[in-house]
């Protein structure tokens, strides 16, 4: 069984918060993820971590995807008819259902890679091509600033909209940063009532999503902001470069502003 501090050793994309909590904890080499789990059992933002220090490789977690039952996956919810969709990373680990909702562009908020990225990850389903991803790994923390990350994530968004595709926003479980930035994206379109929306999903997927209170409190500062006129929603210094129509997004992340 791998440990912590094997995770660290070979994923450096981990945020910090993660890291420093994980630093803190695993003393022991051989400190397992069920120790783990168990000092940090009201901290739900680093479940996502089990993938990882089961010893899961990426193909094991496909290859759950592929025998999970459909009640298993978080997603796709649609939140804007034929445009936006949320949910979790077992989700975006199945390209079928991916491609069954029309989905080609993917938002991946996790500290999982991009499953389907390239033409030799998709050898296994004939017909479906790389999907087109943005990447940003962000911490499902309280002390996270995740509204920096709203402008950059607004604009790839509206990319999929400007090209006529449908876009999935995913964290892990689908239950707070995707959702936070799912928030944000309504919000910068003009549904400013924060508390309105997150009930809509909530009640129109019978889904128990909820950001977490420090996600919430800059989700209400972000949409007072844009009711009063003094925030702007284009990052002057953010921006999204698509390499090649047929291959995946890079990003160019520049937020000082």
């Amino acid at each position: 069984m791998s440990t912590f501090n094997d995770l660290l050793s070979v994923n450096s994309q981990l945020g910090e918060e993660t890291k420093s909590v994980i630093k803190a904890i695993s003393l022991n080499e051989k400190t397992t993820w069920e120790k783990f789990q168990e000092e940090t059992k009201d901290m739900f933002q680093y479940q996502e971590l089990g993938w990882f220090c089961k010893g899961y490789s990426f193909r094991e977690i496909i290859k759950e995807a592929k025998r999970a039952d459909p009640e298993d996956f978080h997603g796709p919810f649609e939140i804007i008819t034929d445009f936006l969709y949320l949910g979790g990373a077992l989700t975006a680990a199945s390209p079928l259902r991916l491609k069954n909702c029309g989905i080609r562009y993917i938002l991946n908020l996790s500290c999982l890679d991009n499953f389907f990225e390239r033409e030799e990850q998709l050898v296994e389903y004939p017909g479906i091509e790389p999907f087109r991803y943005l990447r940003i790994v962000i911490d499902d923390n309280c002390k996270v600033d995740i509204r920096q990350y709203f402008n950059i994530c607004a604009k790839f968004i509206n990319m999929a909209r400007d090209e006529h595709e449908r876009v999935y926003v995913h964290c892990y479980a689908g239950i707070s940063r995707s959702v936070t930035i799912i928030l944000a994206y309504l919000a910068s379109i003009g549904r400013w009532n924060i508390d309105d929306e997150l009930m809509k999903i909530k009640t129109l997927h019978s889904w128990k999503c909820q950001p977490n209170p420090a996600f919430m409190r800059q989700l209400y500062e972000y949409a007072d902001d844009l009711k009063k006129g003094t925030y702007s929603t284009q990052a002057s210094k953010s921006s999204v470069a698509l390499e090649d129509p047929k291959k995946r997004f890079y990003e160019t992340l520049d937020l000082d502003e």
